[in-house]
């Protein structure tokens, strides 16, 4: 039996997003503290049992979308289900990286309950009728995909209700007239949306609080942990020494984002499955390296797959990552005997960490750099297919300046240069981040453009002066620079490029995505 509508009070309302506030807070400013977040059965009292299908939680930055996660279970409590969405906004969302503590100014929070989900019974062609714009939110199943699109999501972007249905079916990754077909099931279900500005006095104080108190808060990080979209930051100087190594390494990386940025079990093996029917069945070329994107796999998994399935892969693969989280080494490799995806594992190079570390000191041996970060892993179940045998060594790179970048370069290209038998490197990398579609195409052309010269210093410099936020840009210096010194690097294809609008249908807020080979 679908949930009813929850009655709440204005006061009732206030006390719902302020506890979800609160937990936002903690999780972005505590992380790693041993603080505890707010006691949601204690703060909402009477509210906390209350019956729901479940809540979002969404966020904006200066009118764009900037994170929504949502928990739903059909008559679970009004608690469980906020505490779930918040924790997830704030840093789970696979379509941005974890929201900071510098960005709560910008941020309006919207925080969404539901209830009463019902399917619909009339035939697929009255599917238009069954529901009304702005009452009710759309969830759509079919061909082993689901997707859901919040009440307020058709009122945003002025849709009808055809456009409504077109558009959850993109989220789910369907067709857009799969809401005609038999066999898909379309679901209605009703939603308050409670929608505040983020920042007041108490968010500054808590922040200025865990600023003082919390070495490892996020806002402690975040002048350097996204100025390399942008631009040199001021960093320590690299060590002179080789890193320390750990005298007995972690016996595996454990899976971080496993059923969030890709499925696990039977829906990983279907994708996967997919992924291969349109790739190259055996592979075309040679490449020394590649670029591929890292974000969830409904956005860019095929165009991942596609990528590395067109190059031999040999026996060990380097993958590069921009570091998106702030605690740990800003340069690390991890020295994790293994690495976890979630339905396997891949064996670490470690003769090939460990030498890479020693070539390059500012490259720490690090296990905690790699804890939570999502760039590398969601390659590994793809190169599993692809090469099951094949061995992977993996390093972030992160804040830093350009002399930086290019002196472990150059260090590396004389490691790399002796090496008998050289691993295929891995740039991971998305390109431009949560813009129009026609801005982000224009930007990543931008990119892609200095991108194909080879030249890794015009790179860089398009980047930093047209301000295109692709997260992987200093990786994708690095390699170039690489191999450009070890004399490997004469040309580059691309394999394709796409957006998020693809699977979403969303054009105002878009990531793109490129796939490249480098000979």
């Amino acid at each position: 039996m679908a949930t009813e509508k929850p009655l709440f009070t204005r006061e009732a309302e206030d006390l719902i997003f302020n506890t979800a506030r609160a937990q936002v807070v903690s999780t972005v400013l505590w992380r790693g503290s041993g603080k505890p977040g707010p006691d949601f059965s204690k703060e909402l009292g009477d509210l906390a049992k209350t019956p729901v299908l479940g809540t979002f939680v969404s966020f904006k930055k200066n009118g764009g979308l900037r994170s929504c996660m949502g928990w739903m279970n059909d008559g679970v409590g009004l608690a469980e289900a906020l505490r779930a969405s918040a924790i997830s906004a704030a840093r789970e969302d696979p379509r941005f990286p974890p929201l900071s503590g510098s960005e709560f100014e910008s941020l309006t929070m919207e925080v969404w309950v539901l209830w009463g989900m019902t399917e619909t019974t009339c035939p697929p062609e009255d599917r238009a009728g069954a529901f009304e714009i702005g009452r009710h939110g759309l969830q759509i199943s079919g061909g082993g995909r689901r997707g859901l699109l919040l009440p307020g999501v058709a009122l945003e972007f002025g849709m009808d209700n055809l456009q409504f249905l077109e558009a959850v079916c993109q989220k789910a990754g369907l067709p857009k007239g799969a809401w005609r077909d038999r066999r898909t099931v379309l679901y209605i279900f009703e939603g308050l949306a409670i929608d505040r500005p983020f920042f007041d006095e108490a968010v500054a104080a808590e922040r200025a609080r865990a600023a003082r108190e919390n070495r490892d808060a996020d806002g402690r990080f975040d002048a350097r942990q996204y100025t390399w979209n942008f631009g040199p930051a001021p960093t320590a100087p690299a060590p002179s020494r080789p890193a320390p190594q750990e005298s007995e390494p972690p016996a595996s990386r454990p899976a971080a984002v496993a059923g969030m940025f890709y499925p696990r079990g039977e829906e990983q093996k279907r994708m996967l499955d997919a992924f291969a029917a349109v790739s190259a069945k055996e592979p075309t070329c040679e490449a020394k390296a590649v670029m591929v994107p890292h974000a969830g796999w409904i956005y860019s998994g095929e165009l991942a797959y596609r990528t590395l399935a067109e190059t031999k892969i040999p026996s060990s693969v380097l993958i590069l990552a921009p570091k998106h989280r702030p605690e740990g080494a800003p340069w690390a490799l991890s020295p994790a005997k293994a690495w976890e995806y979630g339905d396997g594992r891949l064996e670490n190079d470690l003769e090939l960490t460990r030498g890479i570390a020693e070539a390059v000191p500012r490259f720490k041996l690090d296990t905690l750099s790699h804890r939570r970060e999502h760039a590398v892993e969601v390659i590994l179940p793809i190169l599993a297919r692809l090469a099951p045998n094949v061995r992977v060594a993996g390093g972030v790179i992160g804040f830093g300046n350009e002399d930086d970048l290019f002196d472990g370069a150059r260090r590396l290209a004389d490691y790399y240069a002796g090496l008998k038998n050289p691993p295929l490197l891995i740039i991971s990398s998305d390109m431009n981040h949560y813009e129009s579609l026609a801005r982000t195409e224009e930007l990543d052309q931008k990119a892609l453009d200095a991108l194909e010269t080879l030249d890794p210093r015009r790179l860089c410099k398009v980047v930093a002066e047209n301000r295109i936020s692709m997260c992987g840009v200093h990786p994708a210096a690095f390699v170039l620079e690489t191999l450009r010194r070890a004399g490997r690097l004469s040309s580059c294809r691309k394999v394709g490029h796409t957006t998020s609008a693809a699977a979403s249908g969303d054009t105002a807020h878009v990531v793109g995505y490129a796939g490249y080979l480098f000979f």
